[in-house]
């Protein structure tokens, strides 16, 4: 089984939380929204927060800062013969000015209510995405068919 590290950062400003709608067919997130971020490169050396910073400048032109590490999830099931695990960020500090690429997906400011933004997310994310936005730290599993959620564990570290 292959296992591709990536990391995923979710990016906060007025209640609001940035994100990415997939464009891509093959991608797990196509239609979809999701935070910012993708695999790790070989700049990376292995570094999920350089991960994190590089991903989030090339799908919006932001700079971030101080990003903070919440935890890591491993995705299986979502395509043959490849596990993800992915690093997962929240930010509330960054500069610069947003751009669109197409090519990346749509970028937009989801307003949050009640924990989850205001936009279609997998149903797997309607899980974590709140943690992530709680700030809660954590370890999961979650397990797919294809882009349909099956089922997950998780740890938490944070005693909430």
């Amino acid at each position: 089984m292959e296992t591709i590290l990536a990391s995923l950062t979710y990016l906060i400003h007025d209640n609001k939380v940035l994100m990415i709608k997939g464009v891509k067919p093959y991608a797990p997130h196509y239609q979809k929204y999701n935070g910012l971020g993708g695999k790790f490169n070989l700049e990376d050396n292995n570094n999920p927060t350089v991960c994190a910073i590089r991903e989030v400048k090339e799908e919006s032109g932001l700079t971030i800062t101080n990003p903070t590490y919440l935890g890591k999830i491993l995705f299986s099931g979502m395509f043959p013969g490849k596990e993800w695990l992915v690093h997962m960020f929240l930010c509330y500090d960054f500069e610069g000015e947003l751009k669109q690429d197409e090519n990346e997906g749509k970028l937009h400011w989801a307003n949050i209510k009640n924990t989850l933004p205001d936009v279609s997310i997998l149903e797997g994310d309607k899980y974590f995405v709140p943690w992530i936005l709680t700030g809660r730290t954590f370890e999961a599993h979650f397990i797919y068919n294809d882009r349909d959620y099956i089922s997950h564990t998780v740890t938490f570290f944070d005693g909430k």
